[in-house]
């Protein structure tokens, strides 16, 4: 079956109308739907009693562009334990994880086992292009204290505004955010 974009002829004076490759006869006015699966010129030619010509159309084809996604579990460890790998393409012949894994298949798991924080990034590439994504796996050490800060941008602000709270801690397995404000200061 094949699907063409829009290809609607008309031919005025001819008997007869052909078009190749794939499709034949066709009625001297009209449209028809073509699914080509590569870049295909169709070529109509009208015959009638002042003689025969041809017109052509080009429809192009493209390759989808990959896509690709990577997840950890779990995503902080403990230094010394393991998490996995898991990601999944489209349209992808190969995808590459860095740092330090390699080349794997389109679509897979594996287990990993930082001694620090590391953000692993795939790349998928097929004939559309290059897609990337990436995961962070967090590593913490129980016999270093854990750190932390936070801050406010801005850090004053009118009744109805927002500020952005920014943090980052490390040596940590889990983190939150207390909001001290206290129903008895309204």
């Amino acid at each position: 079956m094949f699907f063409l974009s829009t290809p609607l002829w008309t031919s005025t004076n001819k008997d007869s109308c052909f078009i190749e490759p794939d499709i034949g006869s066709v009625d001297v006015s009209g449209s028809t739907y073509a699914i080509p699966i590569e870049t295909t010129t169709y070529t109509i030619t009208a015959t009638g009693p002042g003689g025969t010509v041809t017109d052509s159309v080009t429809v192009t084809v493209t390759e989808p562009l990959p896509t690709v996604s990577i997840s950890a579990d779990p995503e902080t460890i403990e230094i010394g334990e393991s998490s996995t790998l898991t990601w999944s393409s489209t349209y992808a012949d190969t995808c590459t994880i860095e740092p330090g894994v390699g080349t794997v298949d389109v679509d897979g798991s594996t287990t990993v086992s930082p001694t620090e924080t590391t953000t692993y990034t795939i790349t998928a590439t097929g004939p559309g292009g290059i897609s990337i994504s990436s995961v962070t796996v967090g590593v913490y050490d129980p016999s270093v204290a854990p750190t932390v800060t936070i801050s406010a941008t801005p850090p004053n602000i009118e009744l109805g505004e927002s500020s952005t709270l920014s943090w980052s801690s490390s040596n940590a397995s889990s983190a939150y955010i207390n909001d001290d404000k206290r129903d008895d200061l309204k």
